[in-house]
């Protein structure tokens, strides 16, 4: 038999996480079909719906890492790390996005800077705009809180985070405008709620230093 060639046995789902990671995957699907249902401008649905697990999680998590690393230096995303240590710990990934960039929705609102729909689909056209339609991202926030409406009904760890959402269209996992992703998990003490604080005690421990002294470090004006 070749070297390593067995999963680790501390690798082996026991049974309860097999069944906590079918519940999660049950409930993801119906998180799809709670944003699916959820109220929409003039009716048009132009949410983009995906659940990931297993090895794209990792890769998801390795993304945010390396916008981290590579991208996003400065110490306004500090919070990148955490994240991604905090997404390791999902057993499935929901996400969500939106194409905010469809034929408007003719209500002349102004919230995307232009004084009606037809001069923001113009410029859309022209690609002269970065601007998203208004109403579209409203309807991505109704769909998220029905998707972890249900998540939190069924009683599943999760959490609404840009940064997933960021790396899986950098990983072309979705398409949309904006994307957001929803970890979900079943631990017995959930892993998003504290994050931040689990990882920089977590890294002042291993660096033998205490929390003060890391978070210094790490830019915090304490």
């Amino acid at each position: 038999m070749r070297k390593n060639s067995r999963k680790k046995v501390n690798e082996i789902p026991t049974k309860r996480e097999k069944l906590t990671n079918a519940a999660v995957k049950n409930v993801a699907n119906l998180m799809a079909a709670a944003a699916t249902t959820a109220p929409k401008s003039k009716g048009f649905d132009d949410l983009t719906i995906e659940i990931v697990s297993g090895a794209t999680i990792q890769q998801i998590a390795k993304e945010i890492q390396k916008m981290r690393q590579e991208d996003l230096t400065n110490q306004t995303f500090w919070f990148l790390e955490p994240d991604a240590e905090a997404v390791k710990e999902s057993a499935a990934i929901f996400l969500l996005g939106i194409q905010a960039k469809r034929p408007p929705l003719t209500l002349d609102c102004q919230a995307c800077g232009f004084e009606t729909c037809a001069d923001f689909e113009e410029a859309i056209r022209q690609n002269r705009t970065t601007a998203l339609c208004a109403f579209k991202i409203l309807d991505l926030g109704i769909a998220l809180s029905s998707a972890t409406t249900v998540a939190a009904q069924h009683f599943i760890d999760n959490r609404m985070m840009w940064s997933v959402g960021m790396a899986a269209q950098r990983l072309d996992l979705i398409k949309g405008d904006m994307v957001l992703g929803i970890p979900l998990a079943v631990k017995g003490s959930n892993p998003f709620f504290d994050r931040y604080l689990r990882f920089f005690l977590q890294r002042a421990r291993e660096q033998g230093k205490n929390l003060t002294q890391v978070l210094r470090e790490q830019g915090f004006n304490l």
